[in-house]
Formats: structure tokens, C-alpha cells, sequence
């Protein structure tokens, strides 16, 4: 389960449906590339979710932004994913006024227009309020979970809450969400996807660059007699 060769079957099951295909970018942009080559090569396109503030991967480094701008020229759509935990007290204006932040410095880094927002929920997170996507419905950032036109499903945790099989027969509209951490060219468990990331790697590799970093500028400061 959660192959490329499933992902192939899974995309067929929908094939009679309006399908509304989307990812959440949890872990890994560069995963996330990978998996839009995939689909890329399967004439799929589909809405990237970046998560705007979460703590795996930082959207605005310049790597990062390269590779949501080639994911965007395979033809997929970049989309706003946003962790509201860190505002769990604050009134819905500020959260939006929050939110449109990290959406205009991602729509500027990406040049992509961005118009729609999911909220990454972890354990026991904060979930948007109707006054908060009030507000952002009022600068035409939507929230498509709460199209009820279209059923929901979702791979959240390495597990399909409903079968997909199912849902297909069920509803003609619905909104496919996966992420592509759970998926790889071979089986394998859902920690294994994690570890297969390899974040601490890339985290040693950016610690790396900022000690050569400041390195060179205290060597820059020493060679001009500056202490």
C-alpha cells in the first residue's frame, strides 16, 4: 500500500468522478518535487499545499523556493498550508492579518497567485474559526474543506479514514488529499517513509553552510583587523 503503482490505481478508481487532487507538504519540499515529477509523468496536475510555519522545513530558503518554482512550471499549482497552533490565542483579524503575511512573501517567492489555505492539524492543533475564514474569505483566501459540494478524503497518518473505492461509487465531486511523504516506488511502513527523509541530514548540512558561514565572516573581520 501507498506505491506509486497504488497511487496509479487509486488516481483510476477516481476516473468516472470530478476530482479535486491536492497535497499537503508536511515534511519535505524536496519529496514533495519528486512527487510532482511523478504525477508530472502521468499527465496529473494537481495544488500543492506548502506549510507556511512549520518545523521541517523553511518554504522562503532559496533552495526551497527553486524547487516550489519547478514543481509550479511541471504545471501543478502552489497553495497556502498553515499551522495555527502558534495563535491559538490571538482574535481571528490577527490570525488573518498572520496568514496574509506568509502568503504574500510566498506568492513573491514563487511568483504564483495564491488563493486558497488548508490548516496542517496536528495533535491536539488549533482548528480555523468561521470569523477567521470569514476574514480571509474577505481577501479571497478560501478554504475548500469547507466545500460541501465536494467529499473529503485523506491519507492523514499513513491511513485512508473511508475507502477510496467506496467514496468513488458515492459522491461524483470529491477532493483527493494526499501527502507525499507516505508514498515511495516500494512498500514500506509509514516510519520508514519518515526516516527515508532523512531531515537530520539536511538540518546538518544547513548547520554546516551557517558555521562555514560565520567562519568566513569572522576571517573577513580578522584579515581587516576588526575584532
Amino acid at each position: 500500500m501507498f506505491t506509486y503503482a497504488d497511487y496509479v490505481e487509486l488516481i483510476h478508481t477516481f476516473k468516472d468522478n470530478n476530482l479535486w487532487i491536492r497535497h499537503d507538504i508536511d515534511f519535505s519540499i524536496n519529496k514533495a518535487l519528486q512527487f510532482a515529477e511523478f504525477e508530472a509523468t502521468l499527465g496529473i496536475k494537481s495544488m500543492y499545499y506548502v506549510l507556511a510555519n512549520g518545523l521541517y522545513y523553511n518554504p522562503y530558503q532559496q533552495e526551497n523556493i527553486q524547487k516550489l518554482k519547478m514543481i509550479r512550471e511541471l504545471g501543478h499549482a502552489i497553495a497556502l498550508h498553515f499551522d495555527l497552533t502558534s495563535l491559538r490565542d490571538a482574535d481571528p483579524e490577527t490570525q488573518s492579518n498572520n496568514i496574509q503575511a506568509h502568503r504574500a512573501l510566498l506568492e513573491y517567492s514563487t511568483i504564483s497567485e495564491i488563493n486558497y489555505i488548508t490548516f496542517h492539524k496536528p495533535l491536539n492543533g488549533v482548528q480555523p474559526t468561521f470569523e477567521l475564514l470569514q476574514e480571509l474569505n474577505k481577501v479571497e483566501l478560501y478554504y475548500p474543506d469547507s466545500n460541501r459540494a465536494y467529499k473529503y478524503i485523506s491519507d492523514s497518518g499513513s491511513n485512508w479514514r473511508e475507502d477510496p473505492k467506496q467514496v468513488a461509487l458515492e459522491y461524483p465531486n470529491v477532493q483527493l488529499n494526499t501527502h507525499p511523504v507516505w508514498w515511495a516506488e516500494n512498500e514500506g511502513d509509514w516510519e520508514s517513509r519518515v526516516h527515508d527523509l532523512k531531515l537530520d541530514v539536511e538540518l546538518d548540512k544547513n548547520i554546516i553552510k551557517e558555521i562555514n558561514s560565520v567562519r568566513a565572516y569572522r576571517e573577513k573581520l580578522l584579515s581587516q583587523g576588526k575584532h
